[in-house]
């Protein structure tokens, strides 16, 4: 990949005289490009909450914030997480070119240097390794994905668990809110030994599809292990709402799965246990003990949903 085919460029430069010959010369060698000149960093940053850039060419000297600082702005932000950015500067040293790689630029160009040929080489280069970049970036963030869900029903795993219970650990105590159920299928075994370990993915699925329907889309649902289940509620609704959301829930996993055929492979239901924070305890811990067995007290009652 190099360039594409009409990209939208900053120029940002306090010189008169540059903004002129680095406009011509983006126009001269690529005609259908949309180029927005800026005189300061303000004026750029502030043109970001309407404009998206393709590409960005930063003069290294700039009044008020230095080219290395606006930079670093870029950068933070997602959607120039990879943008190519051209470090323009009139110093033409390599201590200013490594201090400008160091924080994010994608390549470098002296002034001094520049002609259409050079430019054309370090912009279309930076494209390439902006697309390079993308690609791993995308691939990283399939990885995570894959380690943070569960590969038969799609639901968040228990890593990802670990890692929503850590963020929720930062908040101070007397801040923190949130619900927790724990859930657990009915007798599901029977439905392996009777229609096979095919019915009973089905039957998970299914599960899993209507948990994730019942909630807010806010809310985190997860599937443990094997036909445990486990939903998290931040902020914790009132309590009104939180029994009929675990109500709700109960009589959605009370409906009959069927299968291709329009037979019933599942009709045993579920078991919830619902515990809060600060409410049932002020700490993480002892909310998921607490909820765990109030799951248990409802499958051994069978009364389906018990709340502490």
């Amino acid at each position: 990949m190099t360039m594409i085919e009409s990209p939208r460029i900053a120029l940002i430069d306090d010189s008169a005289s540059d903004q002129l010959i680095f406009g011509d010369m983006l126009k001269a060698v690529w005609p259908d490009a949309t180029v927005e000149v800026f005189d300061d960093a303000e004026a750029f940053v502030s043109a970001l909450d309407s404009a998206d850039f393709d590409c960005i060419l930063l003069d290294h000297n700039l009044p008020g914030d230095s080219g290395l600082d606006v930079l670093q702005v870029l950068r933070r932000e997602e959607r120039y997480r990879v943008t190519p950015i051209i470090m323009l500067t009139g110093l033409g040293n390599e201590s200013v070119a490594v201090k400008a790689i160091k924080r994010g630029a994608t390549d470098y160009l002296s002034k001094r240097d520049a002609d259409e040929a050079a430019l054309r080489q370090v912009v279309e280069g930076a494209f390439r390794e902006s697309w390079r970049e993308q690609e791993h970036y995308q691939q990283l963030k399939r990885l995570k994905s894959q380690a943070r869900t569960d590969a038969l029903t799609g639901l968040l795993n228990r890593a990802a668990l670990e890692e929503r219970l850590t963020q929720l650990g930062e908040v101070p105590a007397q801040q923190r809110s949130f619900a927790v159920l724990n859930i657990d299928l009915n007798k599901f075994k029977p439905v392996n030994d009777r229609f096979g370990h095919v019915a009973g993915d089905q039957v998970l699925r299914s599960v899993a599809q209507r948990l994730q329907s019942t909630v807010r889309s806010a809310d985190c649902v997860f599937r443990l292990g094997g036909d445990e289940f486990l939903i998290l509620l931040a902020p914790a609704p009132q309590m009104n709402d939180l029994q009929a959301t675990a109500q709700r829930i109960h009589s959605r996993l009370g409906e009959p799965v069927l299968d291709r055929d329009g037979q019933c492979i599942y009709a045993g239901g579920g078991s919830v246990g619902v515990a809060r924070c600060p409410q049932t305890s002020a700490t993480i811990d002892a909310v998921l003990s607490a909820a765990d067995r109030a799951m248990y007290e409802a499958k051994k009652q069978g009364c389906g949903v018990v709340m502490v």
